[in-house]
């Protein structure tokens, strides 16, 4: 008996939860099936307190009607006093939870009754979130410029929840470009249209779904043109030192900043940046001794680049010498011709009999920028003769003892012998002390006016010979027949110089130990380029001194012949007459 009773029991709760699960209940439902009007399936809205609305319809005509909202399951509303077939909306009271694809339905039911109906199920999209966007790094965000009137942008954009979002790109505020791209993958684009030399205001605008917007803007700028690069320095220039000091510019178009880098022999030496068109002193990282080819990389901020022309330097730190130094033994000649050979190219000055430092020694060799050097002397005594020579090599190294040799001066030796005889007897023989000679001094000539790049001087009039030495770059100011004029030297190598002569410009090239004479304003100045000394111009110059010239006095040979003529005249008549008179006697 327990048995049955309990196959019964089990076998109505099996019929209860049939009918629970398929809707039907003991009692008839009066609900009749419906189905939500918004939102519609599967749509996407950026609004957390989303409003759904429906309309239930009694089969009994009942007034009120209980209805309560569900999304994902979670009830997010009631209310009892729906009217029956009739237009309902109700607004979650709660924030929703953003999600995809979440499904709401609405449960309704007679007021009092046990006859709740499901409404069919929908789906919504909750996104309140803007998808946001990231610039490729490269790009260096705002004020990026480009060397491309069309720049391609890489972008990303990234939603929570939609798998792909749109975007527009604006130029100046007018659209350019829109597309879709797929949620978290880089973007890339060319915007076109664009003009060098000018800065845009580019906007880009990302989209979802559930029309969330979000915009990004930057400027740009657009520079497609290289810029110069210049380092001031003269080929082949030499340094005695191993940290040189260089001046470079670089000039662009547009940017208001530039980059530099410097190469020796193909090799970086350093970088770093400077303002446009501003000439920036570097001084190089120490090299050896040696030639190195140079040159500098200009780099605007679009990334233009260009190279500057390539030099040669030279870095000498080693002190110049002299040797062979002529004449030696003993010379019959009291002004001789001296002559040294120095180590290198190089200035060479001198004293005699007594040692100076170079800058004040007396005398200068003639041959400045090459190994052979000439000088001739004052006249000297009778005597032994110590020479005493230091040279300054192109990069300015000067030897720090002096060289010496010695020679003798012996006039005598030109002194000839004679001999004389008579009546059988033996010659005599005389031997004549020649005359001393006075000994001039040896002239010294003025210290140099030192004119650096850049600097100008003064030197007055040049109705006396001005010495300068000038490098490259550098000028002087100076009076020639009571007018100004400026002598400025434009280059300066091993052994030339080329220098402009104004205001009336006349240019010359030099060679070391060359003069020049040129006209101004109708009278003479002469330049000569002495030797290069320190990378600088050795330079005199002054006005032409012409040698004053007797007035030739006019000949009396006629007057002479005349009066010779006149004589033979008269005696001659007067013999004709003395011959006529004495033949009438002897008649």
């Amino acid at each position: 008996m327990m048995k049955k009773k309990i196959r019964v029991s089990i076998f109505f709760v099996l019929i209860l939860a049939f009918l629970s699960v398929f809707g039907v209940y003991l009692v008839d439902a009066s609900i009749a099936a419906f189905t939500p009007a918004s939102p519609s399936n599967d749509t996407w809205t950026n609004i957390t307190s989303t409003v759904f609305t429906f309309t239930p319809v009694s089969t009994n005509n009942v007034t009120n009607i209980t209805c309560e909202v569900f999304v994902n399951d979670v009830a997010t509303g009631v209310n009892t006093t729906v009217l029956n077939n009739t237009a309902t909306v109700m607004t979650a009271n709660a924030t929703l939870t953003e999600g995809y694809n979440l499904p709401w339905y609405v449960n309704c039911s007679e007021s009092g009754a046990n006859n709740e109906t499901k409404s069919g199920i929908m789906n919504i999209s909750i996104d309140a979130t803007a998808p946001s966007i990231n610039f490729d790094p490269l790009m260096n965000l705002n004020n990026t410029w480009f060397n491309t009137t069309t720049p391609e942008f890489l972008f990303n954009l990234t939603d929570n929840l939609d798998a792909t979002s749109n975007w527009t790109i604006y130029v100046n505020g007018t659209s350019n470009v829109s597309n879709s791209s797929a949620n978290n993958t880089q973007t890339s684009y060319n915007i076109s249209g664009l003009g060098n030399g000018k800065t845009y205001n580019i906007t880009i605008q990302s989209l979802d779904e559930a029309v969330n917007v979000l915009n990004s803007t930057l400027n740009i700028s657009i520079d497609t043109g290289n810029p110069t690069a210049m380092i001031n320095i003269t080929n082949e220039s030499r340094y005695n030192d191993t940290t040189p000091e260089l001046f470079i510019n670089i000039t662009d178009a547009l940017a208001n900043r530039v980059n530099w880098s410097i190469y020796i022999n193909g090799t970086l030496n350093q970088s770093n940046s400077t303002t446009n068109n501003t000439v920036t002193s570097v001084n190089l990282t120490t090299l050896a001794e040696g030639k190195y080819a140079i040159h500098v990389n200009g780099r605007d901020q679009a990334n233009n680049s260009v190279n500057s022309s390539y030099w040669t330097i030279h870095i000498d730190t080693t002190n110049p010498t002299s040797s062979s130094g002529t004449p030696t033994g003993t010379t019959a000649d009291n002004t001789p011709t001296l002559t040294v050979t120095s180590s290198e190219a190089a200035s060479c000055k001198g004293t005699i009999d007594a040692d100076e430092s170079f800058a004040a020694m007396d005398f200068s060799f003639l041959g400045g920028g090459t190994v052979s050097h000439t000088y001739t002397s004052g006249v000297l005594t009778d005597a032994a003769h110590t020479v005493y020579v230091r040279c300054r090599d192109v990069a300015g190294n000067i030897a720090t003892a002096s060289d010496s040799y010695t020679f003798t001066v012996d006039t005598s030796s030109n002194t000839g012998s004679g001999s004389g005889g008579g009546g059988g007897g033996g010659g005599s023989r005389r031997t004549t002390e020649p005359t001393p000679e006075v000994v001039e001094p040896i002239q010294k000539s003025p210290e140099p006016t030192v004119v650096e790049e850049g600097e100008t001087a003064e030197v007055g009039d040049v109705a006396t010979t001005k010495y300068v030495q000038v490098a490259s770059g550098g000028s002087v100011e100076f009076t020639f027949n009571a007018e100004a004029h400026t002598l400025e030297v434009t280059e300066v190598t091993e052994t030339t110089a080329t220098v402009i002569i104004s205001s009336d410009p006349i240019e010359l090239t030099l060679t070391v130990g060359e003069t020049r004479e040129v006209e101004i304003d109708g009278e003479m100045l002469t330049v000569t380029l002495n030797s290069i000394v320190d990378g600088k111009a050795d330079i005199s110059f002054g006005a032409v001194t012409e040698p004053v010239v007797e007035e030739e006095q006019p000949s009396l040979l006629w007057l002479w012949i005349l009066i010779l003529l006149v004589v033979i005249g008269v005696v001659y008549y007067f013999g004709i007459q003395k011959r006529g008179s004495g033949t009438k006697k002897r008649r």
